[in-house]
């Protein structure tokens, strides 16, 4: 492998998580909405 190869593949994991969906909709219950945020905050910081 070389760097060229390395740096390639490392470019391109953002795009692996494209397909997964944040949740749009807001939860009723104040526990399950901070899940809401922190899982939409993670899925959107590893498409950065």
């Amino acid at each position: 492998m070389t760097a060229s190869d390395l740096s390639d593949a490392i470019n391109g994991t953002s795009s692996n998580t494209n397909a997964v969906p944040t949740l749009d909709t807001p939860f009723a219950a104040p526990e399950s909405e901070a899940l809401r945020v922190a899982y939409n905050a993670l899925v959107l910081g590893l498409r950065r």
